[in-house]
């Protein structure tokens, strides 16, 4: 029920934390190709060459992009058209970027930083990589179940971010049914990675514990098979267990 065989993927957000858990799961369960692309050239690289190593028998590429900024996920589409056909399935993981602070409602340039980095970058991936997805293809946005419970006060730019991409992701849902391509997001807790830890106040965050990366996967995998063909605009919401 998890099968992704044959299949080729781009992942953006890819160096880590849930792009990275999904990246390697999606191979886990067959993929016959990745499109990795992260803003973070080092992390990436590492990434993909360990990926490399763990399936020798895949195509595993690594673009360096900030998805933030449409005219670079522009090129890395150029490239996947001419280097990484077909494609069905794009998973547009965000990276916070920026401290989720209380200041985000005063300082517009923090505001600014999260709405891109946590919405626009979802669009931009959607709809340029969406449009060269083949029939029957799927598109799986990573949300937050703050989304669903904003009471989040020292988080206010990241929760508009969040339930923008609630409304994104219905237009998208409506925008590609003609080709029976799906669109669905996934809403976790708050994700215990490296990356944004530091950016979680103290003592606990919204929730009562943190999401684990891997802990996203198996709900990923099946948004990404085939016997979800008939499940599209759901916000799918992931406890830790």
């Amino acid at each position: 029920m998890l099968s992704v065989a044959g299949k080729r993927a781009v992942v953006t957000g890819a160096s880590g934390g849930v792009g990275l858990a999904c990246a390697r799961g999606f191979l886990v369960h067959g993929a016959r190709g990745l499109l990795l692309i992260d803003m973070n050239a080092s992390e990436l690289t590492k990434t993909s060459e360990n990926l490399k190593k763990e399936f020798p028998d895949r195509e595993i590429i690594a673009l360096v992009a900030n998805v933030a900024v449409q005219s670079e996920v522009k090129v890395a589409a150029t490239y996947a058209k001419q280097s990484f056909r077909p494609i069905n399935l794009v998973l547009a993981c965000p990276w916070p970027g920026a401290e989720l602070t209380e200041g985000n409602v005063s300082k517009c340039g923090a505001w600014q930083s999260l709405i891109d980095l946590n919405l626009n970058a979802a669009r931009y991936t959607s709809v340029i990589f969406g449009d060269m997805l083949d029939e029957h293809g799927s598109i799986i946005l990573i949300s937050n179940g703050i989304a669903h419970a904003n009471v989040e006060l020292l988080h206010p730019a990241y929760g508009a971010a969040k339930m923008g991409l609630q409304s994104l992701k219905a237009c998208l849902a409506m925008r590609y049914s003609d080709k029976n391509i799906r669109v669905n997001s996934v809403a976790p807790r708050y994700i215990q990675t490296p990356k944004t830890l530091p950016s979680y106040y103290t003592p606990k965050p919204l929730f009562s514990q943190f999401a684990h990366p891997d802990e996203l996967v198996p709900t990923v995998l099946h948004l990404a098979n085939n016997s979800s063909s008939t499940i599209t605009s759901i916000d799918f919401v992931v406890t830790p267990t």
